[in-house]
């Protein structure tokens, strides 16, 4: 068990979490890393979500994204307090792990919203 977390380019907007995404163009994987969590769940709640964020969609905006790049590239992700399933005992060697991985995502993502793709996240624990 642990945390698994996606992000999906698709050319629409994607309406539930399934594993085939409507035209997906391509599709983002890690494995246990919180701090990426705790960004994205942030965004959640700042989106007015009171609901679980466990196998739920979060749409991600070019600012978003611009956000999590400077966030990753600065070494100023968010602290996680996630429980033991989402390996927050070893935050900072997941943030260093996927350090590269999180800023090429950052890239192809822009370049997608910037071309009217959409760009899906979501986890499940």
């Amino acid at each position: 068990m642990g945390l698994d977390q996606y992000a999906y380019i698709t050319k629409q907007a994607m309406e539930s979490d399934s594993e085939i995404p409507p035209a997906k163009l391509e599709e983002f994987y890690w494995r246990k890393h919180p701090r990426l969590q705790e960004f994205m769940e942030l965004l959640w709640v700042e989106r007015g979500n009171t609901d679980e964020f466990n196998c739920q969609l979060l749409e991600l905006t070019k600012e978003d994204v611009l956000s999590l790049l400077a966030g990753v590239s600065n070494c100023e992700l968010p602290v996680s307090g996630g429980g033991f399933f989402f390996g927050h005992q070893r935050q900072d060697e997941a943030a260093d792990h996927y350090r590269e991985d999180d800023i090429a995502f950052c890239h192809k993502a822009v370049k997608a919203l910037n071309e009217g793709f959409h760009v899906t996240y979501s986890c499940w624990w």
